[in-house]
């Protein structure tokens, strides 16, 4: 399995992903020595949850050399508006309950 080459920023974000930056005609054409200057690899990268009204945020954990998502609120827009409250609304019908 190829390592993976991250890059942190503040707050230890994720800035950069590079899943193949040893190949020959797609890599990152530098030294191993000098990525681990700029950045870390790991293993692998989890995909995100896909959580409605929430933003994934990758982030790095350098104790367990692991990458990880904080989940930030973000605004709905107006067509999840729309979505949530027919779900919502749909929900009662189906219990039978009136408005």
């Amino acid at each position: 399995m190829n390592e993976i080459y991250i890059e942190i920023g503040k707050d230890n974000i994720v800035t950069k992903v590079h899943r193949f930056p040893f190949d020959p005609k797609l890599g990152l054409q530098t030294p191993r020595a000098e990525l681990e200057k700029m950045g870390h690899f790991v293993k692998s990268i989890p995909e995100p949850e896909n959580i409605v009204g929430k933003r994934a945020v990758m982030k790095y954990n350098g104790d367990t050399d692991q990458v990880y998502y904080d989940y930030v609120t973000v605004p709905l827009t107006a067509e999840e508006r729309v979505d949530s409250l027919e779900n919502a609304f749909n929900e009662l019908i189906m219990r039978g309950l009136s408005i």
